[in-house]
């Protein structure tokens, strides 16, 4: 319990990102933020983590292996995993994988309350700043180039969040700011995921309407 409480208050962490060659130094918000917002990966909210460092390496051993970190399943080579994660959005851990259960918190707080049980209780009540960054499904962020931020409604993307966001409001008439200024870090994931689904499907997300093509919409 003495070293849960002692990560709490440290701000000296230095830890190389699991998709990129960066190395996030700071706490366990700014290694979060950084997975999120430039990875488009979440490992829930950084108040619930604990042994972080371990926590990281562990995943990375599995991503190493080329072993996805959502479903278990083990793949030929990284490159293939890569593609997986992408194309199912296995962009997470798995909750149920009772392996992760020591790098949770609660599992230590409250007896016979696990992490998937507090994943489930915070997902509509998370306080954590939000971000209005779009999940990019390409995943080029895994690259060593800056990644490019890729429109919701279209194939154009752009480096600039400002930019993407002009272009979608501009083109497709799609505010992303006033959909997503009540919601909170997780809604905000569910609302990207769920507008994909149904452009990439060529249906309206807000009528039944279905097109013969996006640009029909």
């Amino acid at each position: 319990r003495c070293g849960i409480n002692a990560e709490y208050g440290r701000e000296d962490f230095k830890i190389k990102c699991l998709f990129c060659p960066e190395t996030i130094a700071g706490t366990r918000f700014t290694l979060s933020e950084h997975l999120y917002e430039q990875h488009s990966f979440t490992l829930g909210h950084p108040d619930n983590l604990v042994y972080t460092e371990e926590f990281i390496e562990r995943l990375r051993a599995k991503m190493m292996r080329a072993e996805c970190l959502y479903c278990d399943k083990v793949f030929r080579d990284y490159k293939i995993l890569r593609e997986h994660m992408r194309k199912k959005l296995h962009k997470k851990v798995n909750p149920g994988n009772t392996e992760f259960d020591r790098y949770y918190v609660i599992n230590y707080r409250e007896f016979g309350k696990t992490w998937k049980v507090l994943n489930a209780d915070t997902s509509d009540t998370d306080t954590r700043p939000t971000h209005n960054e779009s999940a990019d499904e390409e995943w080029d962020d895994w690259k060593e180039s800056v990644p490019e931020i890729k429109c919701l409604a279209c194939s154009v993307s752009y480096k600039r969040l400002s930019d993407i966001k002009t272009h979608m409001s501009v083109i497709h008439h799609l505010d992303f700011d006033r959909l997503t200024a009540n919601l909170s870090f997780y809604k905000q994931i569910k609302l990207i995921n769920y507008l994909r689904y149904r452009l990439d499907a060529h249906r309206c997300p807000f009528c039944p309407i279905t097109a013969t093509t996006p640009e029909d919409l």
